[in-house]
């Protein structure tokens, strides 16, 4: 029977783990946003092949985030963690060009039943780890590449000083952070709200949205045309 309790508010890192949590919803907006764009933007493309009517997938971005905040509302209330749609997942669907439902459905049954049944655990366990090593860097490869993949449909001008600094900030602070820091940046005014650093990925996002609000109030020159690919 799970013990329900209130949660308590007295504890020395209550402030850290609500704010966290707050941070770590904005990184996950954006996140689950360009996955909905970009699963949506191969979907399209499969049914521009295919001769069928286009889906539109990402017309239902705010349903998209309506159900990932309340997934993240149920798995809270029942101690789970939370949760949002996962580049894996696109980058599974992208590589095999399977979008389909009920094959997702599918494979959730088989992965839940694999957590319990402990033979079938340990076949999965005896693939080579150069295979599944291999596969990993096939997968996670393509996630990087759907967004280039988007960015390139989508016509973002990376011709602009004001786009390339709000990227390569993002990239610098995301990946820098996650190996040169361990995934938690040690920044000196926040460390009495993240005595443990400051998630990289998160830092990212928040200074990315950030310096983008600043370009937008605070329009940067413009040092040629806006380039357009044809």
């Amino acid at each position: 029977v799970p013990k329900i309790v209130f949660p308590v508010f007295n504890n020395a890192l209550t402030a850290t783990a609500l704010i966290g949590v707050g941070v770590m919803a904005i990184a996950t907006i954006p996140e689950s946003t360009a996955h909905l764009y970009q699963i949506g933007l191969y979907v399209d493309h499969l049914a521009e092949e295919q001769g069928r009517e286009k889906p539109g997938l990402s017309k239902h971005i705010g349903l998209n985030l309506m159900l990932d905040g309340l997934n993240d509302m149920v798995n809270g209330l029942f101690g789970s963690t939370a949760g949002t749609n996962y580049g894996e997942n696109n980058s599974l669907m992208v590589i095999t060009r399977n979008y389909s439902g009920p094959a997702l459905l599918t494979a959730g049954v088989i992965a839940v039943i694999l957590g319990f049944v402990g033979p079938l655990r340990d076949i999965i366990y005896s693939i080579p780890t150069a295979v599944t090593g291999g596969l990993a860097i096939y997968l996670y490869g393509v996630i990087g590449v759907q967004g280039i993949a988007l960015m390139m449909a989508e016509k973002v001008d990376l011709f602009d000083p004001g786009k390339l600094a709000i990227v390569a900030l993002i990239l610098v602070v995301g990946i820098g952070g996650n190996i040169g820091y361990g995934g938690n940046l040690p920044i000196p005014l926040l460390q009495g709200v993240f005595p443990f650093g400051w998630p990289a990925i998160a830092a990212a996002a928040v200074f990315g949205i950030l310096v983008n609000l600043i370009f937008v109030i605070v329009k940067p020159p413009k040092v040629r045309d806006a380039h357009v690919l044809e």
